[in-house]
């Protein structure tokens, strides 16, 4: 097939080191393709074709355009630039001759400089390839180049392949189709040069070693080969099977028009071979040797092997097609059929099928002449027309009447040139002069083997041969077209307005949509049209159409301008004899109004409802009705075909109008952004970033990827930029009964040193995992003591989590002597903070913060059918997107501890995971302050101890004296040197960071001069997630926003969660009083937002951390 292009080019020429050539001048040129197919090539295929072409120029004593015979060297690339469908560049000076290959590939080596082109491989069919690329090749020899003087040239362009097709031919059932069948290819000539011939010669070709290897699987399905009274013949295979080889161009290839030569002489003289192994109907493989074809490959040709097995032999007989490759040329096999009273003509897709006009003509003039009024006559011109899906098929009348053949010899040919699309038609006969036709028949185009058994199409009724001659009877007196508006537009359905009843063999029935009653002026198409509907799908969209004799008919309208149309009349009337009319029938056509809606449903799934609106119709004559109706519902896909859901299931799938139509949605399936892991490391030492800075040690420590780690026993920020930080442990304000001096540990004793060994000669004997809520993110066997350090192994397992380890004394019984909190995540400590309040610089995100699954929106169409119209109403049932809250720990004021995060979707604990690996969402409630009067420091003390235990009141409580308020006596917990603060007071920038603060080394809890501007924007509230975004600006002061998630806290008197999802909160490091910490609290309206919000000290709050 030459493909047809018409393409412009441009560019400029470069040659390759040592490329000979002209060197006096350059000068314009401009290159066409000469296409006559490009209709034959799918349009992203011709734009590939174009997108990739590539140029290769070449001195040449051409003979004949195009045609390489005698072809000089190569010279150099052409660089042409492609300008709308030409192509324009520079050219050398002189005489060339140029080759266009595409696609540019690798697989496409242009030549060396000098080198022959009939002697150069342009390409080699690789041995692991059971197929080549379809590369499109074309040659002219141009114009002499001159200077100062434009050049143009036509190029034609075709594959420089064949399409190899084997197909098995069945002819005397010995072959059991239920076992695979293999076709071997050998001997394949696997080389084809710049000049487009095979290499070496074409009566000695390079051929493969490897054979094509063609597979007809059991599953295959066979056809039916059928003779002309529709009885099978034989069975064969499908058109499936076929590769694509290297072909040989010859001299003759083009004509010199540049068209294609239909019977070049120069082609192919090897010949290869086939072989065939079969299963037969007895059990026993059958095994054919190679066996040389009867023809070869024509270049840019398509050839058919039908390969027949000869009967108790190893035999097979080859029976060749060569068909073009065009689309359009698309084999088309006819078989002969012969008419039935269902009046309908199957055709397979890419065939075609041919009827006999004797048949017509016997059925008239033979056995219905007198019903029909006389015979007609057979010395007239007949004419075939297709009245509906001419896209689809093509008509013609075959030897016509006229030209002396008889009747027998006359037959309507019916093609379906298009392999790949199926569908309906309609084919009308009539004499020349008719004004109506004398006969009808529905086309269905299918590759249903059971239509193409029975002859017909499947919903036609059985052929009878007791046929009673009457008129159409419409089903009633009036109809409507239905006009639904949804989400303000309007759209109108085909509407069954009758069903026409007629009888088989009868003469067809024109339907017209008119204006008025008694009138025959049309309704203009752009407001309203007909059309037929056999319960599958329409035929034609026209102001009038044929029905069918021998078929209930639905006559459908559809309404085009809703507001132009005000109702119509369906005008019947019967094509007579003489090729005029009957009188004609009316039929009434409304407009019927609905409104429809969409559903939704949330990512979390469940029922929901679809109410189904009524029709309000009105007609014509200015009667109105309305219509209940009865609508089903199914699934379908966005063109309405029916289509299976996988998270939409119908519990009520059919209601009137005023019902509804039920629904159950399966919940969304989120996910989550993978953690961006980081390369994997060998004992890190977390207080120096592996090395990068002096020891800051701190309770939280964050890791990005898996490897071993280490960390200094030390207590909290105790070392910092490598030397001792007191200023952590103890306070220069003023000593008070609320001023912590010194920070005590875990046995209730002043802390006098940074490492928790040097303080009262305390032994720590062993190192543990406590909990993760990432399944073996953290080696529990790995965790230890090493020296000075605890050290760890974080593994592939490594995600958005959080984990404890602690160290336990050597008391009787062990004593955790300290805790400490690491962090996976792909946060870079630093990054993306947010500035408020001029100085204080914050983190986008809370300590310890996982994001929550994303829920991606995603939408289920549904067809709802009205049973007494046929009307059709896509409605979308959408669930929308949903981003996941998230989840973090949660902190007590003063505790330096994190407690388990919520799920992240509701008030309930995230599974986390012990030494042992067990899940669990049982977290330890307890209380640790037993009494009102037990001191401060005993508390601190058994908080230190248990970091795993949330340390709750009491329902009661109330005063200051009541269990929730932890320690209830000291002020500077998490600020050295800070006493109570008033309410509207906020501390001082030179706050001191503490031992029990539990933000990563360089940061703390934020102060209330951090958070006060946030709340005084107020900022907006979000749904998903659920939170506020508060105004801010970003290091370099232009305008931000920061996101407070929803995520909710721990109730003060029982540990329990609450709040998740509508209630935002953030410790601040101030405190009011001995029972109350301050915290910023929001809800989703403005008038929530508190800053000083007074928390008592054991509620379990997120920290958000800011920059020391």
């Amino acid at each position: 097939m030459a493909l047809s292009l018409s393409a412009g080019l441009g560019g400029c020429a470069k040659d390759p080191v040592g490329a000979e050539g002209p060197t006096g001048g350059e000068n314009r040129f401009t290159l066409t393709f000469a296409g006559r197919t490009t209709a034959a090539l799918p349009a992203d295929q011709t734009e590939t074709v174009y997108a990739g072409m590539r140029f290769a120029a070449y001195r040449s004593p051409y003979t004949q355009s195009g045609n390489l015979s005698g072809a000089g060297t190569f010279s150099h690339e052409v660089i042409l630039k492609r300008d709308g469908n030409v192509y324009t560049g520079m050219m050398r000076t002189g005489n060339w001759g140029l080759a266009a290959v595409s696609p540019r590939s690798d697989l496409l080596p242009l030549p060396g400089a000098g080198a022959d082109m009939t002697e150069t491989p342009m390409y080699r069919m690789p041995e692991d390839a059971t197929t080549c690329p379809e590369i499109f090749f074309g040659s002219v020899t141009l114009p002499e180049i001159e200077a100062d003087k434009d050049a143009k040239a036509d190029m034609s362009l075709a594959r420089n392949m064949s399409q190899v097709y084997v197909r098995i031919l069945d002819k005397d059932n010995i072959v059991n189709a239920s076992k695979p069948i293999t076709v071997q290819l050998t001997e394949v000539p696997s080389t084809v040069s710049w000049a487009g011939n095979i290499l070496p010669d074409k009566t000695k070709p390079e051929l493969r070693e490897e054979p094509i290897v063609l597979t007809i699987p059991a599953t295959e399905t066979w056809t039916d080969s059928l003779s002309t009274d529709n009885k099978p013949l034989f069975k064969m295979s499908s058109m499936g099977h076929h590769t694509i080889i290297p072909a040989h161009r010859g001299n003759d290839f083009w004509n010199a028009d540049g068209t294609v030569n239909d019977k070049p002489a120069d082609i192919l003289e090897h010949k290869m071979k086939i072989s065939l192994t079969y299963t037969d109907k007895w059990g026993a493989e059958q095994t054919i040797e190679a066996k040389e074809v009867p023809e070869v490959p024509r270049c840019n040709g398509r050839i058919v092997y039908n390969l027949i097995p000869v009967p108790k032999s190893t035999d097979v007989v080859i029976v060749t097609e060569l068909l073009p490759w065009n689309v359009e040329d698309t084999q088309t096999e006819t078989v002969k059929r012969k008419l039935n009273a269902a009046n309908c003509v199957v055709v397979a897709p890419g065939r075609a099928a041919e009827f006999s006009v004797e048949d017509v003509f016997q059925t008239w003039n033979l056995e219905h002449s007198t019903e029909l009024g006389g015979k007609m006559a057979q010395d007239q011109t007949l004419v075939a027309e297709v009245i509906s899906g001419s896209d689809l098929i093509s008509a013609e009348v075959v030897n016509p009447m006229g030209n002396g053949a008889t009747g027998a010899h006359h037959s309507v040919r019916v093609k379906a040139a298009n392999p790949n699309i199926t569908g309906e038609a309609t084919v009308g006969l009539k004499l020349q002069g008719d004004q109506g036709y004398r006969w009808i028949w529905h086309v269905h185009v299918t590759s249903d083997p059971q239509a193409h058994t029975d002859g017909h199409c499947p919903w036609t009724a059985a052929a009878t041969d007791g046929r009673d001659w009457g008129s159409a009877a419409p089903d009633q007196q009036k109809g409507f077209g239905v006009v639904v508006t949804k989400a303000g537009a309007t759209t109108s359905p085909a509407s069954k307005v009758v069903t026409l009843k007629t009888e088989p063999g009868a003469l067809p029935y024109k339907v017209t949509l008119v204006t008025a009653n008694g009138g025959s002026t049309k309704v203009d198409a752009s407001v309203a049209t007909i059309c037929l509907w056999n319960g599958t799908q329409m035929k034609a969209d026209v102001s009038e159409l044929y029905a069918v004799p021998g078929h209930a008919t639905d006559i459908c309208v559809q309404i085009k301008d809703a507001a132009r149309f005000t109702g119509g009349y369906l005008r019947i009337e019967q094509c007579k004899l003489d090729g005029n009319f009957a009188e004609a029938q009316y039929v009434q056509v409304g407009k019927g109004t609905m409104t429809m809606t969409d559903a939704s449903v949330t990512y979390a799934g469940g029922t929901s409802n679809l109410t189904v609106p009524t029709i309000s119709v009105t007609y014509p004559d200015n009667t109105r009705q309305t219509v209940t109706g009865q609508w089903t519902a199914q699934p379908c896909d966005e063109n309405g075909n029916p289509a299976a859901s996988d998270w939409v299931t119908l519990t009520t799938a059919t209601a009137a109008g005023g019902g509804n139509i039920t629904m159950r949605a399966n919940p969304q399936t989120g996910y989550v952004e993978p953690m961006k892991v980081g390369l994997p490391v060998s004992g890190y030492d977390l207080s120096t970033r592996g090395g990068q800075t002096a020891s800051n040690t701190a309770n939280c420590y964050l890791v990005h990827a898996p490897g071993t780690y280490t960390l200094p026993l030390v207590y909290g920020n105790a070392i910092k930029d490598g030397a001792t930080n007191a200023a952590a442990y103890t306070s220069t304000a003023a000593t008070s009964n609320n001023i912590l001096n010194p920070f005590i540990n875990h046995l209730g004793i002043g802390i006098t040193d940074p490492y928790i060994k040097n303080n009262n000669n305390i032994t720590l004997t062993e190192a543990k995992l406590l909990w993760q809520d990432v399944e073996g993110m953290i080696d529990a066997s790995s965790v230890s003591i090493s020296g000075d350090n605890l050290t760890f192994r974080v593994t592939n397992s490594i995600d958005y989590g959080n984990a404890v380890l602690a160290v336990y004394d050597d008391q009787n019984p062990k004593q955790i002597a300290w805790s400490w909190h690491i962090w996976a995540t792909d946060y870079e400590l630093g990054t993306d903070l947010v500035v408020t309040n001029g100085t204080h610089k914050i983190w986008p995100i809370h300590l310890g913060w996982c994001p929550g699954p994303e829920y991606e929106a995603r939408s289920q169409r549904l067809l709802l059918t009205e049973a007494g119209t046929g009307a059709t109403v896509i409605v979308t049932v959408d669930q929308a997107a949903y981003k996941g809250l998230g989840n973090h720990p949660y902190y007590q004021w003063g505790r330096k501890d994190p407690q388990l995060p919520s799920d992240g979707t509701t008030n309930t604990n995230k599974t986390w995971y012990n030494e042992m690996g067990t899940p669990s969402t049982v977290w330890d409630y307890r209380q640790l302050r037993t009494s009102t009067s037990q001191d401060a420091k005993e508390v601190i003390q058994a908080c230190i101890q248990n970091p795993m235990t949330f340390s709750h009141g009491a329902s009661t409580d109330t005063g200051l004296n009541s269990l929730d308020k932890l320690d209830g006596q000291y002020s500077n917990l998490w600020a050295a040197n800070s006493g109570f603060v008033t309410a509207g007071s906020y501390l001082n920038e030179s706050t001191k960071k503490t031992v029990y603060d539990p933000c990563p080394a360089g940061y703390k809890v934020s102060m209330g001069n951090a958070l006060a501007p946030l709340i005084t924007n107020r900022g907006t509230w979000s749904t998903t997630p659920a939170g506020r975004y508060f105004d801010c600006t970003d290091e370099s002061g232009n305008p931000a926003t920061v996101f407070f998630p929803a995520s909710g806290y721990r109730s003060s008197s029982t540990g329990v969660l609450g709040g998740v999802g509508s209630e935002g909160d953030a410790w601040m490091v101030e405190t009011k009083e001995e029972r109350n910490g301050y915290n910023m609290v929001f809800l989703n309206t403005d008038a929530s937002i508190k800053l000083q919000n007074n928390a008592v000290r054991s509620n379990g709050i997120p920290v958000r951390p800011e920059k020391e």
